[in-house]
């Protein structure tokens, strides 16, 4: 008989000193007076490919998809407190130059004070890393973001 293991609630790359860290950061910013921006993109399908489905008794379960299908939609907001703003979306895919232009054209008019945007890198593509070097010094310069 197998002994079971309990499951850890912490993940196991996570680290305790890097999340101390992080924070200690953000409070600096905070007491500083910064406002703190967290910015995330999410994508949708317009289909959605099913792994389990129900057929009548005796009947193979069988679905069509089109792979070549590219209806996607993305989303990039921006959350402050508890309010969502600055939202758009794209039917196309995120790269950087769909960043640099929310940025540009989205987030940066909507912000009237100096602020600390806090990115998620940790979706397959990070979103400031796909910027290049020159569109974030340039987004940096504009005076609205740390």
């Amino acid at each position: 008989m197998a002994i079971p293991v309990k499951k850890s609630l912490e993940h196991p790359k996570a680290s305790w000193l890097k999340q101390l860290e992080y924070q200690l950061k953000l409070e600096h910013y905070k007491r500083q007076g910064y406002p703190i921006i967290y910015m995330d993109e999410s994508g949708f399908e317009k289909e959605v490919l099913r792994a389990f489905g129900y057929t009548l008794q005796g009947l193979p379960c069988i679905d069509k998809y089109n792979w070549q299908q590219k209806h996607k939609t993305n989303v990039i907001g921006a959350l402050y407190q508890k309010t969502l703003f600055a939202i758009d979306y794209f039917k196309t895919n995120v790269n950087w130059k769909t960043v640099y232009h929310w940025f540009k054209d989205t987030l940066i008019p909507k912000l009237n004070r100096k602020c600390v945007i806090v990115i998620d890198e940790r979706g397959q593509v990070s979103v400031w890393g796909t910027l290049t070097r020159s569109a974030r010094r340039e987004l940096c310069s504009s005076g609205q973001l740390s």
